[in-house]
């Protein structure tokens, strides 16, 4: 209660206790105060920190910094290592076993997996397929697979150049074309994940319903594509025409269109790109792929310098709703520039 004039009601009770009052009933709660944006923070700390812009992250840029949890950030090397060791004042100190822990910080899966192979490494969380399939047969090491809240998707820009005089309703038309050509439990099976991997809509399978149940996707059929390619193709042409693009007597578009498709140096990102072109290349789109560094990345996502661009989601809580308003005109993570203008 209280959002709309800035009379928020929160208040303490007792040592360590929030209570909030709510306007409506919220099924994910409990979800909200678990996730980082509620931990408690040493004001002055926070408020005392100076950083570009008035960045509010700078109270914990560096090491040192004042927190409450079990360890203790105690150097960082960026883009290097983190160390953390354990916090003696921490509440529950006693039960925690570790005193030291050191994050590498590196995006080549490669070669994080080979120090993991030979023991420099204890854990991973980003490897190749074939890590985890050698560490089982040596005894080096245990998969442990669980299920994340989360989507791997494209984001198709709403203000490329290919939808240049078109309505939104035949833009719609060709993004439903290019959506529909891209076989994603190909994808799957190239990258060595299970079936269950493969995405039939931009919420997670397994995520609340807000009711005790969970969320169904209805929309989408993704085996449909790998199971009958001919007339997913042909359903494909009728999307390009309906958008008003025109096709040659090859079924392919008699103008070429050429596509920039961006993102983060990752092996797997790459692979995902060179899968993606080769299915839009049947219909005569040409789809050029560009690697950047993850801050190279953050930027031309940014500032929408490209046609096509990787994205991911995990959720921050469990309901849709952190899925769904992402898109909204107003959201700082609508990559697509829907409802945006052009600049």
């Amino acid at each position: 209660e209280g959002y709309d004039d800035g009379e928020i009601s929160v208040t303490t009770v007792g040592d360590g206790v929030l209570e909030f009052v709510l306007s409506a009933p919220c099924a994910y709660m409990e979800d909200l105060m678990a996730f980082p944006s509620f931990f408690p923070v040493k004001r002055d700390a926070v408020e005392g920190a100076s950083g570009p812009d008035g960045y509010p992250g700078a109270w914990c840029s560096e090491a040192g910094f004042v927190s409450n949890g079990a360890f203790i950030c105690e150097s960082w090397e960026h883009d290097d290592t983190i160390t953390y060791v354990k916090n003696p004042y921490y509440y529950d100190a006693d039960s925690v076993r570790v005193e030291k822990l050191v994050y590498v910080l590196s995006e080549d899966i490669e070669t994080t997996g080979a120090a993991f192979l030979s023991g420099e490494l204890d854990f991973l969380d980003d490897y190749y397929h074939e890590t985890a399939v050698k560490a089982e047969a040596d005894g080096t090491g245990t998969e442990v697979i669980y299920t994340t809240l989360g989507t791997y998707y494209l984001s198709v820009n709403a203000r490329s150049a290919l939808f240049d005089g078109m309505t939104p309703a035949q833009a719609a038309c060709a993004r439903e074309a290019i959506s529909i050509l891209i076989d994603r439990a190909a994808i799957c099976d190239m990258l060595g994940l299970p079936e269950e991997a493969v995405a039939d809509g931009f919420i997670p399978d397994s995520m609340s319903d807000g009711s005790c149940g969970f969320f169904e996707n209805s929309h989408f059929d993704p085996y449909a594509i790998s199971a009958d390619h001919e007339k997913t193709l042909m359903r494909a042409r009728q999307l390009l025409i309906a958008s008003g693009l025109e096709l040659g007597k090859d079924g392919r578009l008699a103008q070429p269109v050429t596509l920039t498709y961006l993102f983060n140096d990752s092996p797997y990102h790459g692979m995902i790109a060179g899968s993606v072109a080769e299915s839009l290349a049947e219909i005569g789109i040409v789809v050029e792929t560009g690697s950047l560094s993850w801050n190279e990345f953050q930027d031309a996502r940014t500032a929408g310098g490209f046609d096509i661009v990787r994205g991911g989601w995990i959720a921050d809580f469990n309901d849709p709703i952190n899925m769904l308003e992402m898109f909204t005109s107003y959201s700082g993570n609508n990559d697509c520039f829907l409802g945006m203008a052009m600049s």
